[in-house]
């Protein structure tokens, strides 16, 4: 029970505390992000605020902000997801982030494959 109590006592960041630091790391401002992953000023002050985004929007700002797949997974971790190899969404969404497409590209490649675009 130490080790888990160890555990418990130091929390990783929060969802929005991630965002936001992978944010100031791509040298983007907020508005840029959330312009560039199509969401608007008011839902992204919700999740600026702590309100849990659903995992298209995570996408979205995955591919606004250019992460990398390891990045990509731990952002999706913090607020309760994963890539799911039983989700051909999902998989789409990781070759996505693996070639680096953009947000346009890949909303296409969604679009071509009869899936709802980010």
């Amino acid at each position: 029970l130490s080790r888990l109590k160890s555990k418990l006592d130091k929390p990783k960041e929060t969802f929005s505390e991630r965002l936001l630091r992978l944010i100031d790391e791509s040298g983007m401002t907020d508005v840029e992000a959330y312009k560039r992953a199509g969401l608007d000023r008011k839902y992204f002050s919700k999740i600026r605020n702590g309100q849990k985004p659903s995992a298209k929007v995570i996408y979205a700002l995955i591919f606004a902000l250019g992460l990398s797949l390891d990045d990509a997974k731990d952002l999706l971790a913090s607020a309760g997801y994963t890539i799911s190899p039983a989700s051909k969404f999902d998989l789409v969404m990781e070759f996505c982030i693996i070639e680096g497409f953009a947000i346009d590209t890949v909303n296409g490649i969604l679009y071509e494959m009869g899936m709802d675009v980010l």
